[in-house]
């Protein structure tokens, strides 16, 4: 599966819809309003499971964003270092994603992203939860290795970020 924009933006086109049936405009609201749309807890978790306990294998991944990897790190749970189909598709759908960011998506301009950092939707490996611990050292050293950390993917924010500083 290749992520396109509008993967990316089907959360916001279902919030138009919904206010669009109340008579809202939303995408009005923000253009001609001049507001911003900002995603907020977003992320790609690598699960298939509610239960947080099955990592995806490949692109199915996308089809359940909001579900990931629950328990302590371990690189068996871990889909994005275990499962190279799924680390691709987590690849193409960043890489999207910060295109949709840069550019504007199909539909909808977005000026902001906050990422969702914990456990296996941390991509950035920035917090405590996502961290895979080494314990004979003291915890104020954390993380010393980063569990669901993808370093493509932070690499691609760092180069993001640098172009779009204000």
């Amino acid at each position: 599966m290749n992520v396109q924009p509008k993967h990316i933006e089907s959360g916001v086109a279902k919030v138009q819809a919904e206010f669009m049936a109340m008579g809202i405009n939303f995408k009005d609201i923000i253009i001609k309003g001049n507001k911003m749309l900002i995603y907020n807890e977003f992320a790609l978790g690598g699960g298939v499971s509610e239960c947080g306990d099955t990592p995806g294998k490949g692109p199915e991944i996308g089809f359940y964003p909001w579900l990931g990897i629950t328990t302590p790190y371990t690189a068996e749970m871990d889909p994005f270092k275990r499962y190279a189909d799924a680390k691709k598709f987590l690849l193409n759908y960043y890489t999207t994603t910060l295109n949709v960011l840069s550019k504007g998506g199909d539909s909808f301009p977005v000026h902001q992203a906050y990422l969702w950092n914990v456990v296996s939707w941390d991509v950035q490996g920035i917090h405590t939860a996502s961290a895979l611990w080494n314990t004979d050292v003291e915890q104020g050293d954390w993380p010393v290795r980063n569990g669901f950390a993808v370093q493509e993917v932070i690499d691609m924010i760092k180069v993001h970020n640098a172009k779009t500083a204000r």
